[in-house]
């Protein structure tokens, strides 16, 4: 199969667009991320993937916890922040009243359509990227609607 094949396949699938952050030893981090999904009711368990190229696959491998917050259609410039595609400080971003401190101490963004705090409890590297299996120890859920991407671009239901 060719690369190109796989990630045109690939932009057909829509998926709800996330920011994973991590807080710990190794220090504050977070990315956008698509590839996240349920695995388990019981325990409650999800996975995410994120490319072992990007820094913060190791700081959240070194701190052991994450929280994705699930973003909300209004939420296109923060998944473009997280992204790197607009500059910003991560510090001075999780300061600001947007942001509040889960349970694990991962940042929470405040205005998320659901954000779920996760302790690592396996990580598994598969070809390019590192997936990390979150047991699920605390839910926010809120009202609304979920930001998809879908054909390499933000879809609004």
């Amino acid at each position: 199969m060719k690369k190109a094949d796989f990630f045109e396949g690939m932009s057909r699938v829509a998926a709800t667009v996330s920011i994973l952050t991590t807080n710990g030893t190794a220090g504050y981090a977070g990315l956008t991320v698509s590839s996240m999904s349920s695995v388990s009711a019981e325990p409650p368990t999800l996975l995410v993937c994120v490319n072992m190229e990007s820094p913060s696959s190791k700081i959240i491998e070194k701190n052991g916890v994450f929280c994705i917050n699930v973003l909300r259609t209004h939420h296109v410039s923060i998944s473009e922040q997280f992204a790197g595609l607009i500059p910003f400080d991560e510090a001075l971003t999780f300061s600001s009243d947007e942001w509040s401190s889960s349970p694990s101490g991962s940042p929470r963004f405040n205005d998320a359509l659901v954000s779920f705090d996760c302790r690592i409890i396996e990580n598994r590297n598969i070809g390019s990227h590192m997936v990390f299996y979150g047991g699920i120890e605390d839910v926010s859920i809120s009202d609304g609607q979920p930001l998809i991407y879908l054909n390499r671009g933000y879809l609004q239901l």
